[in-house]
């Protein structure tokens, strides 16, 4: 086997998981050999990946296999060994996954910024940060809370007319045994690093994000359904042309016949409202707006506008288990890793004006996702349940 073929089937084996600690260092090896090894093996990975993902939509595993053949391998007088430092291997592993999302990957990163000359990524400390999980407070009509991720399947609360279920980890359903009856108000609220998924008593389903409220009825028996939102929520309405729903937050509302959504209102930050499927109307003190699939309203400085090609998958990429960024400033990423990894994030030194363009999984630990956030020239260090970003 020829020194090109060899190299060929590490990166295979290296990209589906499969290499061996023998052959790892066998590559490292190779890695170490130049910076040249080195930047054609992040290339290629990503032209690999991207190949990948394409053929498994299209021609299958043969087109993926036919363009690893032009990996190339570095010209042997190039070659001095340098001792590769182990925190550079999160950043390869996260250039690997590029749209392997869709069989397990773990990263899809490409990072905008300024050429750089050196080769070094920032090192995060050894403190890690878990990821968030299925964690929640039901607040009851009685002002009773229960904290739902203790809490055993089954029956939990009965609310009027209203049973309350915990039907899953993860999921709360209230299912309304009668067609009239009492309403009372329940909320729920997901603290950072916290998500949980209702289904109201009209059988709508909300997936709620982190560090977020849904006020709601424990029923609907009347001509309306309005629910009041602090955070981000992801609904798909169920339909009833009788019975308008409404999301509340604040002075807009967002009003819809049966429609799937997304709208995110955290404090201090514009407040979006996206759609996916059926119409919606957004509306502000006099202002309002008929969103078609596709758009997104956006309401900040007491102005609404809309995007006309919003990008959708950015919008829900929460609700799918991912950070999604693209073309973003570090202070909405952080925000972001704030919400989910339930920690304080502190600026030091001057902030670069570099863009973030990344998919990554959220199930990941805080510092896989700084490592591989660091190629775009940021550097990260965890101290306690705080995220230093540094020039």
């Amino acid at each position: 086997m020829t020194d090109f073929d060899r190299i060929t089937l590490l990166t295979m084996k290296f990209v589906n998981g499969t290499i061996s600690s023998a052959e790892q260092e066998e590559l490292d090896l190779w890695l170490n050999a130049s910076e040249k090894n080195r930047r054609r093996f992040e290339t290629r990975i990503r032209e690999d990946a991207t190949i990948e993902g394409l053929a498994l939509l299209k021609e299958g595993d043969e087109a993926r296999e036919a363009d690893r053949s032009k990996i190339e391998y570095a010209d042997r007088e190039e070659a001095k060994v340098i001792p590769l430092r182990k925190s550079n291997w999160r950043v390869y592993t996260a250039a690997a996954a590029v749209l392997l999302l869709i069989v397990g990957g773990l990263v899809f990163m490409v990072a905008r910024r300024p050429a750089s000359t050196g080769t070094q990524v920032a090192a995060v400390s050894k403190t890690d940060l878990p990821p968030g999980s299925n964690r929640a407070i039901l607040t009851l009509a009685d002002h009773s809370s229960i904290v739902l991720d203790s809490a055993k399947n089954g029956r939990i609360a009965s609310q009027g007319s209203t049973k309350v279920e915990k039907q899953a980890a993860g999921l709360l359903a209230y299912v309304n045994t009668a067609a009239s009856g009492p309403v009372t108000f329940n909320s729920v609220t997901t603290p950072p690093g916290g998500q949980y998924t209702l289904i109201l008593a009209d059988g709508t389903k909300v997936w709620l994000d982190a560090a977020s409220t849904l006020r709601f009825p424990t029923a609907f028996p009347g001509n309306d359904r309005t629910v009041e939102l602090t955070g981000q929520a992801y609904l798909e309405v169920a339909k009833d042309p009788l019975k308008p729903f409404r999301v509340k937050v604040n002075d807009l509302t967002v009003a819809v016949l049966g429609t799937h959504f997304n709208v995110m209102a955290y404090p201090g930050e514009p407040v979006k409202t996206t759609l996916l499927e059926g119409s919606v109307r957004v509306s502000n003190k006099g202002q309002q707006v008929l969103l078609i699939p596709g758009q997104q309203a956006q309401f900040g400085d007491s102005r609404l506008k809309v995007i006309d090609v919003a990008d959708l998958d950015e919008a829900v990429a929460w609700k799918n288990g991912l950070f999604q960024f693209n073309d973003a400033d570090i202070e909405t990423v952080m925000a972001s890793l704030s919400r989910w990894y339930g920690v304080e994030v502190k600026y030091e030194g001057d902030k670069k004006p570099y863009r973030l363009s990344a998919v990554i999984r959220k199930d990941n630990y805080a510092s896989d996702v700084l490592a591989a956030l660091s190629s775009s020239g940021y550097h990260f260090k965890i101290a306690g349940k705080t995220i230093i970003v540094l020039p």
